[in-house]
């Protein structure tokens, strides 16, 4: 079961509130686990890149150069 974007969207905020990246970037590493398919990643990953942008965070794909 995954989390709706709303959760994981204050998740992503808390952990960068309090400067924490690692976590940040962990939430995002967890959704991908949790999700069916690729394609739903990558619609999680859509529906969050505002969030995501804004608060400077990279996946784990962009900060080690591996595909989704």
């Amino acid at each position: 079961m995954v989390p709706s974007t709303e959760v994981i969207n204050a998740a992503l905020q808390a952990a960068r509130k309090v400067n924490d990246y690692a976590t940040a970037v962990r939430i995002l590493e967890g959704v991908k686990e949790k999700v069916e398919n690729k394609g739903q990643y990558q619609a999680y990953l859509e529906e969050l890149k505002p969030t995501i942008e804004e608060l400077g965070i990279s996946t784990k794909e962009e900060l080690y150069g591996q595909t989704l």
